[in-house]
């Protein structure tokens, strides 16, 4: 079945300026990537960029990104440049096979986080982060982005693995999956010619992927073996069964899954965290707010999972991190036939691509879209059509970890705001720097001990 084509003369795509022999926009993209993106609006809903001499047909218009997602996904597979990178980690997971295979994985995997499953878990997850955050020190500085990703791989692991996980265990995937993470990056945006070229980082980035793999693949056999001796959702992995069949996964499917569910629910949360921290550190009127609704709900207790949901300032200061902050900002799809999108010919076989960034600044829908505001979400205060928000995709490949990582952000801010005053180490200038995310460099933070808060 082909995709329905124009009936009118297709509207011409126009190309990105900038467009340099050998790289493309690759540079850019690379270097400038937010300024980049937020130009590529101008030029209409579809835009060409070219990543050496490959076309990239870049989606800005939201409802046409919706489209993508939604109602016409079926013409647009996961996959293209960032899709094909992200399957040599993930293999065959959820979030890069395609078709009934994607189906079957999706129905097995869906009870294991919803949100009761979640709430079953969230004392592990709680514990996790208490344990990283009660262990800073007063007047200490740390990098927020490297310490709110461990955190987020840390509180993951326990979920995943169960709380008996040895801590050089922890700090051995959170290396293995900052190392692959960055390779994705690199190898997405690098013309193909330049990645053949970084023979060092290349051989880096198989070893990582082969540890990764294999730490996982033991810890699957030690579970079959010896029932009980992993836990938390990888054990219900090694017991789940397709509802419609019966069948359970093999193993090399659960390696699949577990390496995509580290790798997409640890550092896309971590730097939400972080860009959350620092608009919570340098703006003390935020700071206040978030500790006072933690003191109303806590009372000086660690936070628990019952306490989330009396956190409306707090949810409201992530959703607006989310937007003006989001981790993702650039991913792929592969066009199964020629696609009029909007009035736009794409052909087939092409690589498309979304920009969360560029949908979430659109000023159309956020005015002052540069300026951050969580009273921006409050109820009524904006109307934000669906297809205008989408921290988490949309759609039928909508991301699954999404109850996580709202419960797993919620929890650390709580478990932060009611210890801690944060205060930026320094005047020194925080920029965003592309990786997997978009990650704020040089955001160093000082915490002190809070004093004034209500006793345990």
């Amino acid at each position: 079945m082909t995709a329905p084509t124009a009936q009118e003369s297709p509207r011409l795509i126009p190309v990105a300026r900038g467009n340099l022999p050998a790289l493309g926009h690759a540079y850019q993209l690379w270097r400038h990537t937010l300024p980049f993106l937020d130009s590529l609006r101008s030029y209409g809903g579809v835009v060409r960029i070219n990543i050496g001499t490959l076309p990239v047909y870049m989606v800005t218009d939201p409802e046409l990104t919706r489209r993508v997602l939604t109602s016409e996904s079926r013409y647009f597979e996961t996959g293209g440049r960032m899709g094909d990178n992200l399957a040599l980690i993930f293999g065959n997971g959820v979030g890069t096979i395609n078709g009934a295979g994607h189906l079957r994985q999706r129905r097995i995997l869906q009870p294991l986080f919803n949100r009761s499953y979640i709430t079953a878990h969230s004392d592990v997850l709680a514990d996790a982060v208490r344990g990283r955050v009660s262990g800073w020190r007063d007047g200490a500085p740390f990098e927020a982005a490297a310490e709110m990703d461990r955190i987020m791989v840390a509180a993951f692991l326990k979920t995943l693995f169960g709380p008996t996980l040895p801590a050089p265990r922890e700090e051995e995937f959170y290396r293995l999956l900052r190392t692959l993470m960055k390779g994705v990056m690199r190898k997405t945006v690098a013309p193909s010619w330049a990645n053949r070229v970084m023979v060092t980082a290349n051989r880096e980035f198989d070893r990582a992927l082969a540890r990764l793999r294999g730490i996982v693949g033991s810890l699957i056999r030690e579970g079959r073996e010896n029932p009980g001796t992993v836990g938390g959702v990888f054990q219900a992995m090694l017991a789940a069964r397709d509802p419609d069949t019966g069948e359970g996964m093999t193993d090399a499917q659960i390696v699949d899954e577990a390496v995509t569910m580290l790798g997409t629910t640890g550092e896309a949360p971590g730097t939400a965290l972080a860009w959350a921290l620092h608009e919570i550190s340098r703006n003390p009127g935020i700071q206040r707010r978030v500790q006072s609704e933690v003191d109303a709900a806590c009372w000086g207790r660690s936070p628990a999972h019952a306490d989330l949901a009396s956190l409306e300032y707090t949810r409201r200061v992530l959703t607006e991190t989310m937007r003006h902050h989001g981790p993702g900002y650039l991913f792929t799809r592969w066009t199964t036939a020629p696609v009029d999108l909007g009035g736009y010919l794409i052909p087939a076989h092409a690589n498309v691509a979304y920009s969360q960034y560029i949908v979430h600044h659109d000023p159309a829908v956020f005015p002052d879209p540069q300026r951050f505001d969580p009273d921006r979400w409050l109820p009524n205060a904006l109307a934000v059509p669906r297809s205008s928000y989408l921290p988490f995709g949309l759609g039928s490949r909508q991301c699954l970890g999404e109850n996580f990582s709202w419960t797993a952000m919620l929890l650390t801010v709580a478990e932060i705001a009611g210890r801690w005053d944060l205060h930026p180490h320094r005047n020194r200038p925080v920029r965003p720097v592309a990786s997997t995310t978009v990650r704020p460099h040089h955001l160093t933070l000082t915490p002190r001990a809070r004093t004034a808060c209500p006793a345990a």
